[in-house]
């Protein structure tokens, strides 16, 4: 009898566990060579789920539900709501200040990011135009975040 209540007392508290886990984090496995070299095909995270675009910093990963093929997608954040992008000569200004991060190539781009919004990019930026990065499909509706990756 004794070893039926410890038994019955460990599987509520890993079915506890799981459930609170699984209500604030999720386990991701990157897929596709968008994020190459920062994040490589078939590596797995864990995710902590947020639905505030106030809890990310520009430049960090930032997972979103596209609507467009109905999956997750790890892309970086680059821009937030109402700042005005510029991609000159390759070089990036976000509302006509510098800021030296991340190489454009030759790139010329302009756009203001959407009230409620945000824009991403992939950091492999030769995928650019073939990926589901703002540089494809515009700004991204603050509803469609999920989370961010766990250091």
């Amino acid at each position: 009898m004794l070893n039926l209540k410890k038994l019955m007392s460990t599987f509520v508290k890993n079915s506890l566990n799981i459930f609170f886990f699984n209500k604030k984090y999720m386990k991701i496995r990157i897929s596709g060579e968008s994020m190459h070299p920062n994040f490589l095909e078939g590596e797995t995270y864990i995710l902590k789920k947020t639905k505030s675009i106030n809890f990310f910093n520009r430049f960090e990963p930032i997972i979103y539900f596209c609507k467009i093929h109905n999956k997750l997608h790890l892309k970086r954040l680059l821009a937030f709501s109402n700042e005005k992008l510029e991609i000159r000569k390759g070089k990036l200004y976000i509302d006509n200040r510098f800021i030296n991060y991340h190489k454009f190539g030759s790139v010329t781009f302009n756009i203001l990011v959407c009230d409620n919004s945000f824009f991403t990019f992939s950091d492999n930026f030769m995928t650019r135009g073939k990926n589901c990065d703002s540089f494809s499909v515009g700004s991204l509706n603050n509803d469609v975040i999920v989370g961010r990756i766990l250091d």
